[in-house]
């Protein structure tokens, strides 16, 4: 059974319950990433809506790695994805922080998950709604960064 983490929000002070039993962060109205850094684990660079909600890219020469830890070109061998994992998860692990962000190939989150809880980091993924806009009459989808859904 894991247990609850209290934190106090950097922004406002206010203390918060993190309940990982949950699967969710549940706290006093706002997202965990108000109370703590959040490390961006995925190919991508963050977003603006990201960025503002606390999430941090890794140095260009780590996210560099990580992209090339996070392509599988060829079917994995087995044991490959437990060992990849823990290999994303010990550079995670060098960075001072307690929630990364993460996403990618489905059949590997589930390593990536497990591999990040052992160095305990919680791994979340990134919540985006899909909008609809209108420029100059032509319209398409946006996806707006809302959140964060831990494990």
């Amino acid at each position: 059974m894991k247990t609850k983490k209290t934190k106090t929000c950097s922004i406002c002070g206010k203390s918060a319950t993190i309940n990982p039993e949950k699967g969710m962060f549940f706290d006093i109205g706002y997202n965990t990433w108000l109370l703590n850094p959040v490390l961006n684990l995925t190919q991508h660079v963050a977003s603006k809506a990201q960025k503002k909600a606390g999430v941090i890219d890794l140095p260009e020469a780590e996210r560099t790695t990580l992209q090339g830890l996070l392509t599988f070109d060829e079917l994995p061998a087995k044991g490959h994805l437990a060992k990849t994992a823990r290999a994303i998860a010990k550079v995670a692990a060098e960075h001072d922080i307690e929630t990364a962000m993460i996403g990618g190939a489905p059949f590997f989150m589930g390593h990536l998950e497990r591999a990040l809880e052992a160095v305990e980091i919680q791994p979340v993924y990134a919540f985006s709604k899909r909008v609809a806009v209108e420029t100059d009459g032509v319209k398409k989808s946006i996806f707006v960064h809302e959140g964060f859904v831990g494990v």
